[in-house]
């Protein structure tokens, strides 16, 4: 294209040519590192050009930060919309030990002694019943950018919910729960896919994120396939894949309506996925599964086709196992998703016993893991790395009981006399607890799993280590 020619280049100086120049300096005419070097006229012009390349660098970086994230969360807008098919596809638990609800309220139906399930469900571990949590229900964290998203979440943070404030924060010198706000930590927030950062020690992850950006996604919508030994097999990981890469989303279409039928898309498929003629909404209308899934699945289409011609250009003893593999898939697709083939092998194999089905599995996968040994230097990499990680955790705890011990030193308000406007007690404590949430650490690590229920416990009613009970919502 004429718009694209270049021009024949001539010789321009170099971008870093500044830095070098301070760099190659002889010894005798280099900045000194003195507290009182005096700044020769040459040296701060040097210095004022390697300054300037270094903020032309950071803005450069900044930009290219600001445009990843703002493609991953596009990505995730468009994954939220169709990622219903995933259930469906791969959906692998439609049903569960009948001591899994023991105590709750459900409407699961009895498949047999011992057996809960629901005849068209997909996936119940992504249901009422699974990864949810009735607290989040008026939680509507938007994902049209970092900055609704984070304050969305700020929100679930630091406001108080009043369940959980009924709960208390303190049971003597022991923590029933991090805080009373709606979420402790970020990773507590349910949702299908998340934007994610690595963390330094001591980091939160809505700082990381605000800070650096979105480093990559997390997809938390996949059952584990009980047919695979590792929980997953090639074919579900490529699908999740190519159902994030499909066409990018609209930056404003992300609403409050929007999200609400995201939700209400996930429990039907979850529930009642496989149900002849199921419905869902899309936008102002209803969508049949059947055809908005195809229609998605031609989208993959282009993604599927240029994943096989990379691996067709693999050398061919690399290519025979991928086709083996190919082939797996395909014949399992013929008995339908693997919630259908689960409740058939269950009614076939174990009288429709979900205890029978489970075991016969794990001791099935234990056979085929133990058959495949770990080489001497991945089980010394493995020993390493528990050492590594029980050495961090005794650390951890140490130092959990320094700052205990420096939280109960600090005195009662009433003893701090009464010219000073001390903050209620209940204030005061939500000062300490602020403090420690910054370090981010599961309830679990802070040195008092073995005296009182975990904060996930307490949340859900569990009896609590005075003998009562939070008071209802």
């Amino acid at each position: 294209m004429r718009e694209h020619a270049l021009r024949p280049a001539r010789r321009e100086r170099h971008p870093d040519r500044a830095l070098r120049l301070l760099q190659h300096r002889p010894r005798e005419e280099r900045l000194s590192h003195g507290p009182r070097a005096p700044l020769r006229q040459a040296h701060a012009g040097d210095l004022g050009r390697a300054l300037q390349l270094l903020a032309a660098r950071i803005r450069l970086a900044a930009a290219r930060i600001q445009g990843s994230t703002e493609a991953y969360f596009a990505l995730i807008r468009n994954f939220r919309r169709t990622g219903w098919l995933l259930l469906y596809l791969f959906g692998a638990s439609p049903a569960v030990c009948s001591s899994f609800v023991q105590g709750r309220s459900h409407k699961l139906q009895k498949l047999s002694e011992g057996t809960l399930y629901l005849p068209h469900a997909t996936s119940l571990r992504m249901g009422r019943l699974g990864y949810l949590s009735e607290a989040q229900d008026s939680l509507a964290v938007s994902y049209n950018g970092l900055d609704s998203y984070a304050a969305g979440l700020q929100d679930a943070l630091t406001k108080p919910y009043p369940k959980y404030e009924s709960i208390g924060i303190m049971n003597g010198t022991d923590y029933r729960q991090l805080s009373t706000s709606m979420l402790q930590i970020e990773n507590e927030f349910y949702s299908t896919i998340r934007p994610k950062r690595r963390i330094r020690s001591g980091e939160r992850q809505l700082h990381a994120l605000r800070e650096r950006g979105v480093e990559y996604v997390e997809v938390r919508a996949m059952d584990l396939d009980p047919y695979a030994a590792i929980g997953i097999a090639p074919t579900p990981a490529a699908s999740s894949t190519s159902t994030c890469c499909t066409a990018c989303s609209p930056r404003a279409a992300d609403t409050k309506h929007e999200i609400d039928a995201v939700g209400r898309n996930k429990q039907a498929v979850a529930a009642r996925g496989r149900e002849p003629g199921l419905n869902l909404d899309r936008g102002a209308h209803k969508a049949s599964l059947r055809d908005w899934g195809c229609e998605v699945l031609r989208e993959c289409e282009p993604i599927a086709q240029g994943a096989r011609r990379r691996a067709e250009r693999r050398p061919r003893e690399q290519r025979a196992p991928q086709r083996a593999r190919r082939r797996g898939p395909r014949a399992r697709g013929r008995q339908g998703p693997p919630s259908a083939r689960m409740l058939d092998d269950m009614r076939v194999r174990h009288q429709d016993s979900y205890t029978a089905f489970v075991l016969e599995r794990s001791l099935e996968h234990r056979r085929a893991l133990l058959a495949k040994p770990l080489s001497a230097e991945a089980d010394a990499r493995f020993a390493r790395a528990a050492e590594a990680r029980s050495r961090n955790s005794r650390e951890t705890e140490a130092a959990d009981k320094l700052l205990r011990g420096l939280a109960a030193a600090v005195p009662p308000p009433e003893a701090l006399g009464s010219s000073l406007r001390a903050p209620p007690a209940r204030r005061l404590a939500a000062s300490h607890e602020h403090d420690r949430v910054l370090l981010e650490r599961p309830a679990d690590r802070l040195g008092v799993g073995a005296q009182i229920p975990t904060t996930r416990a307490l949340r859900s009613g569990a009896q609590l280590p005075s003998g009562s009970r939070p008071s209802p919502e």
